[in-house]
């Protein structure tokens, strides 16, 4: 026997509760929206000032995409530009050099 069991044994008692229904966001959105009036005047608010955050973040990504488009065609463009000069120039030397060749080995007429 153990030194600490001077009675008979009783059992603990449990109390049993009900589990409480999960809390979801349209649960809390519904009665935010279903509320007081302030309650209703403070959720709206949020909600507009997120569609207008929301097409402005949106006109700024097309705007620019459009200016980076821009800037895009314009750098290729000169970049072409810049080549055609380079190879013009090198070009430019091959007709003095393949005269010089013909004359050198006696192919000229």
């Amino acid at each position: 026997m153990r030194p600490d069991s001077t009675g008979p044994a009783t059992s603990p008692t449990v109390e049993v509760t009900r589990p409480l229904p999960p809390r979801t966001a349209k649960s809390r959105l519904s009665r935010l929206l279903t509320g007081s009036p302030r309650a209703k005047i403070i959720a709206w608010f949020f909600v507009l000032t997120a569609i207008i955050l929301l097409g402005v973040a949106l006109v700024n990504f097309y705007s620019y995409q459009d200016v980076t488009e821009d800037l895009v065609i314009e750098r290729d463009r000169d970049l072409t530009q810049l080549w055609a000069g380079q190879l013009a120039a090198t070009i430019e030397k091959f007709p003095d050099l393949l005269s010089e060749v013909s004359r050198s080995s006696g192919i000229s007429r």
